[in-house]
């Protein structure tokens, strides 16, 4: 009995092991916001391809991305490590999945996209440019807060107004780092000229299209 309860425990803790970056409702969110760009119809299955490789494919590997020519602040506290190689899966498995893309049609193509862009966004995480971090006080509970004001943003009506207008802001911080929604915002519009530059375009839409489209979208 005592054997087996250890076995359990030995598996659930590799289970919860730290590797994926940000929260699914801000993989969604950011998605979501592609989506409409493009006005692409599909917003089930993009958004779903975003949380895949966490959901599905639980992969804890190709969720980072080291670069040592960029400026990596270092932690008086050791709540991180700076990057002691050069190494970025993330940038690989998106490439992949953009040209799995091209042989799909329909919301298939916006699924493998969705799929991509999950790649594409964790490659932006500081968590996940930095190695060795306190997952749990730093990592966790960044990437939960972030995740949470997208809620928020999904579930009040004025928030939607303000962001349709381009007036909403917050900002998250967790063990001296942050990021605003603006900044991520950024990093989808980023992902939204990759895909320009593959040959999709973007659709022209007035602030009331859009402010209607998130109702779609939700």
């Amino acid at each position: 009995m005592k054997r087996n309860i250890f076995i359990m425990l030995a598996i659930l803790l590799i289970m919860v092991q730290p590797g994926y970056a940000w929260d699914w409702d801000t993989h969604e969110a950011l998605v979501e916001q592609v989506c409409i760009d493009f006005g692409c119809g599909c917003f089930d299955e993009i958004k779903n391809g975003s949380i895949v490789p966490d959901k599905v494919f639980r992969d804890n590997f190709y969720h980072h991305c080291y670069n040592l020519s960029e400026e990596c602040p270092e932690s008086d506290e050791g709540l991180w490590q700076c990057p002691t190689k050069d190494e970025c899966p993330t940038y690989e498995k998106e490439k992949e999945w953009l040209e799995i893309s091209k042989s799909k049609d329909g919301c298939e193509k916006w699924y493998a996209i969705g799929v991509a862009s999950h790649y594409f966004f964790d490659s932006k995480v500081f968590w996940h440019r930095v190695q060795k971090e306190e997952y749990y006080k730093c990592h966790q509970k960044f990437e939960r807060d972030v995740g949470d004001e997208f809620v928020k943003d999904r579930e009040s009506i004025v928030r939607r107004i303000l962001i349709a207008l381009g007036l909403n802001e917050w900002e998250v911080c967790a063990c001296g780092i942050c990021t605003t929604r603006s900044e991520l915002m950024g990093y989808a519009l980023d992902f939204t000229e990759t895909l320009e530059d593959m040959g999709f375009e973007r659709k022209k839409m007035s602030i009331t299209e859009r402010f209607l489209m998130t109702f779609i979208a939700a």
